[in-house]
Parts: C-alpha cells; sequence; structure tokens
C-alpha cells in the first residue's frame, strides 16, 4: 500500500520522503521516474559543476547540507570542509546519507521544526539544494531565518533552487526571502531549464554516457547570460550564492 501523506511537510508530489528514499541517491533528490538514469545523472553532474565553481578554492571550517536527503553532496562538502553536518526531516534519507558518508554519527542530525541545534554564526558555508522550492511557503521564512541565524558573519551560503511562475517563485521572491532573512546575494545566475536541449541529448540512449560532462558544461556556459523573464515557461534552476548582510 503506498503511504499517505501526513501532512505536505513529509512529502512532495503526492509521496512520502520515506518513499522516495527507496528509489537510490539520484532518484531520491531528483527524478524517481527516471528509469535509465541519464536524465538524473546529468542534472546530477551539472549541479556539481556548478556548485565547485560557486566554492570556488575556499576551504571552510564547519559545513552544513540543510535538507541533505540521501547525502549526494556530502563527499563534495568533506573535500572542502573541516567539519561536515547533515540535516534532513526524514530518517530513511539520513539512513542513507549515512551509510553512504563516513562522518561521525553525531553529525546526521534529524530536525523537523523550531531552531536548528547549532549555535548563532557556527557555520561558515551553507549547502541547500531543491530545499525551499518543494516545502510549503509558510515554513519558507522560518526556516531561511533560521539558516541566517547559524551562518557565520564571514559564510556563504549556496543554494539551487527552482524559478518557476506557476508557484510564485520568480527570482524576485526569492529575492524578498533572502533579504528578510539576512542575506545579500552576491550572485544569481540560471544553470538549467526544464527544456533543455543539452539534457534531452544526454538522455538519448545512442549518445555515450561520457558526454554527460561535456553537454552539462556547455548548459552552463549557455544559460549564465539568460534572464527569467515575467513571460518564460516551464522551471529553470538557478544558483544562488548568498552572504550575511553586515550587522550596522
Amino acid at each position: 500500500m503506498k503511504p499517505t501523506l501526513d501532512s505536505d511537510r513529509d512529502g512532495y508530489q503526492g509521496i512520502t520522503w520515506a518513499e522516495r528514499s527507496r528509489y537510490g541517491v539520484l532518484g531520491a533528490a531528483l527524478d524517481l521516474a527516471d528509469k535509465s538514469g541519464r536524465k538524473n545523472a546529468y542534472i546530477d553532474r551539472l549541479h556539481r559543476l556548478a556548485l565547485k565553481s560557486a566554492f570556488g578554492d575556499r576551504h571552510f571550517k564547519r559545513a552544513l547540507d540543510f535538507g541533505c536527503g540521501p547525502g549526494r553532496f556530502l563527499g563534495l562538502l568533506s573535500d572542502r570542509s573541516d567539519e561536515v553536518y547533515a540535516v534532513d526531516r526524514t530518517p530513511e534519507m539520513l539512513e542513507i546519507a549515512q551509510k553512504s558518508h563516513r562522518l561521525p554519527k553525531n553529525h546526521f542530525l534529524l530536525w523537523r521544526d523550531a531552531r536548528l541545534p547549532f549555535e548563532d554564526q557556527f557555520i561558515d558555508l551553507i549547502l541547500s539544494v531543491y530545499v525551499l522550492s518543494v516545502m510549503p511557503r509558510a515554513d519558507v521564512a522560518n526556516v531561511t531565518s533560521e539558516l541566517g541565524r547559524v551562518c557565520s558573519s564571514s559564510g556563504t551560503t549556496v543554494m539551487i533552487e527552482q524559478v518557476d511562475h506557476s508557484r510564485q517563485l520568480a527570482p524576485k521572491a526569492y529575492r524578498q526571502i533572502f533579504d528578510d532573512a539576512g542575506f545579500d546575494i552576491m550572485r544569481a545566475v540560471p544553470i538549467r531549464t526544464s527544456g533543455s536541449h543539452f539534457m534531452r541529448w544526454a538522455m538519448n540512449p545512442s549518445l555515450p554516457r561520457f558526454l554527460t560532462g561535456p553537454l552539462a558544461r556547455a548548459e552552463l556556459s549557455q544559460r549564465k547570460n539568460a534572464h527569467f523573464l515575467p513571460n518564460t515557461l516551464g522551471y529553470w534552476d538557478y544558483l544562488f550564492v548568498l552572504r550575511k548582510k553586515p550587522r550596522i
């Protein structure tokens, strides 16, 4: 029997996060309907390239993967940070992440509501991918406020989120969300479109899989000068790089 959602906080698109966890790391985090794995592999490669560019050469003391899901980016954060923490609201997702990554057990944290289990300004790199755009809008302000609280004054927050007019999630809405949480936007660039022809090529079964990386690089290069306009159809993935506003 398919599990029913106890609340819109415990699932997405009619399926619980616990059930999504059964679809493997990429299936649970991205498109669980992708049977060939080519679409998810393309999106994952593109996200990793975008994140590496956003991190630059900086090494961080403490990193947080907020909404880590099955932990697809914990290895990337471990390469860039002395300590890595993973937070998610679903025990099944945390279990997958914990099995795949050799972090201290107490660095995997189940968090449902209220305050994050960190002191003020404890984290100097926060990563969040596809979290704000899949949660109830009523929760977004509280969540981003908590991220602002735990981010250090010299810290960096990097997000990949979907912008979509149909869900009232245009870039302007994100700008307001981040401003209210005490962040300045240092960078906001599109990295993928829902109708990406690069992604369609990568999904073609006759195309060698080694071309996934070059196609992802080509899309990143093409999208960086694009603009999500009022008449834009479908959703776009956006990379946001944020920093704490200085105290006055």
